[in-house]
């Protein structure tokens, strides 16, 4: 007991405090993300494998094209959440407009993009029916213009209202498009309930934020390059974490039959039940560690924390998939996808490593060491020419994959040890 350091042990309880403060928006995500899973479940009771295969394969494509639009949220949050600490609500406000238009812009050149090479698309990924392209185009607009309101709320720390809606969108999703699916809309069923749960929460968001319409403040000029500076390279971080769970699914789908595609998709989903249950993880330690590093606070206990609860559940389910891969198959998926049980415990492996990168960047980003982009991006291009060259077989694709996200976590934690040498 005399070894006892009074001022740690404060700061462990407060800590913990922190932690127990943001549970509102773990369990909410938590809650949102096993709708989420059950969709996908759902899916691959009542789709057959090659059209699974294609929702999959859309449903990638979404996340990738939304990526950049969902990788302006460290900007917006960043200086959303100093202006908003400072009650700068025209701050917020000039914020708001100067990031939306950009967004939306881009958010309609990508939509027209889909609808004018919807053919071209449709071949690529071998896909018949091209409406479901144009449908995957007007969800990635909708994500755009959606993108500066939730960045905006997470800024204000309305963690309860995120996990309100995050909620009610995965269940509009699970609802509307597993009733379309019912009815026989097939895939084109589960992607307006997909195009639906975009636009739902994006309605809603604007209840804790009605002052962005009051014309009666004034929205003051902010300085691009202050916000290119920070964002640009953000944005790229955050596309290249991302790309790793969706590159692999997309090439599958290119290279390999609809069957094949199919199954390396339910594979995917499974594996991810991983990131599912911690990605809520990073979302609550980024607004932390921004007010704590804006400060000049310590906030490496959150970090450390984050880590711990990213990593101790992440071997528990890898550990699970290796012991009981069949069993964990047949549970969540038909017995037409037990043929790929064999590649659970890998794929469990490669989910825990890319879980820990997310966090790791999501830190790095936070205390605006945005360089840290360039190894990010290094790894996730080795992972898209590694399965493009050697994508002969689930186990070739799948060890890439582990390669290139154990590469970038050496990186990164070297970079944290160069960092933590220099403050010292």
């Amino acid at each position: 007991m005399n070894n006892i350091n009074p001022k740690k042990l404060i700061k462990s309880l407060l800590s913990i405090q922190i932690i127990a403060g943001s549970i509102v928006i773990v369990g909410g995500g938590l809650v949102s993300n096993f709708l989420n899973f059950v969709f996908n479940l759902f899916m691959t009771r009542n789709l057959s494998v090659p059209d699974y295969g294609i929702l999959a394969t859309l449903v990638s494509v979404i996340t990738l094209f939304t990526i950049p639009a969902s990788a302006i949220t460290p900007t917006v949050v960043r200086f959303g959440a100093s202006y908003f600490a400072n009650n700068e609500l025209d701050k917020v406000r000039g914020l708001f407009y100067k990031i939306f238009f950009v967004s939306a812009a881009i958010g309609m050149i990508i939509l027209l993009s889909f609808v004018i090479f919807h053919k071209v698309i449709g071949e690529f990924f071998n896909i018949q029916d091209t409406f479901f392209i144009t449908l995957s185009g007007v969800t990635i607009a909708i994500a755009y213009v959606g993108t500066v309101n939730n960045s905006l709320l997470q800024a204000k720390l309305k963690f309860m209202f995120i996990a309100i809606i995050n909620t009610i969108s995965s269940a509009t999703k699970l609802i509307l498009g597993g009733g379309l699916v019912l009815l026989g809309f097939k895939v084109g069923g589960a992607l307006w309930g997909f195009l639906v749960s975009f636009l739902v929460p994006y309605v809603l968001s604007f209840f804790p934020l009605s002052f962005l319409l009051n014309k009666s403040i004034k929205s003051p000029s902010i300085s691009d390059v202050e916000l290119i500076k920070y964002g640009a390279p953000s944005a790229i971080a955050l596309f290249a974490v991302s790309s790793f769970i969706t590159t692999d699914i997309i090439l599958v789908k290119h290279f390999w039959s609809a069957e094949q595609a199919g199954l390396y998709s339910g594979l995917s989903l499974i594996g991810r039940v991983i990131y599912f249950l911690t990605a809520p993880v990073a979302l609550v330690m980024f607004p932390l560690i921004v007010q704590k590093h804006a400060k000049n606070e310590e906030y490496h206990h959150i970090f450390k924390i984050a880590l711990l609860m990213v990593l101790l559940p992440s071997i528990g389910i890898t550990i699970f998939y290796f012991l009981f891969s069949q069993f964990t198959i047949n549970f969540f998926a038909k017995t037409d996808y037990l043929s790929v049980s064999q590649y659970l415990g890998l794929f469990g492996i490669f989910i825990t490593i890319y879980s820990l990168v997310s966090v790791i960047t999501n830190y790095f980003l936070s205390i605006k060491r945005t360089d840290v982009a360039w190894g990010v991006v290094a790894g996730a291009v080795a992972q898209a020419i590694g399965i493009w060259l050697f994508h002969n077989s689930f186990l070739n694709i799948i060890l890439i994959s582990i390669g290139s996200v154990t590469g970038v976590l050496i990186f990164e934690t070297v970079y944290f040890l160069i960092i933590h040498g220099k403050k010292k």
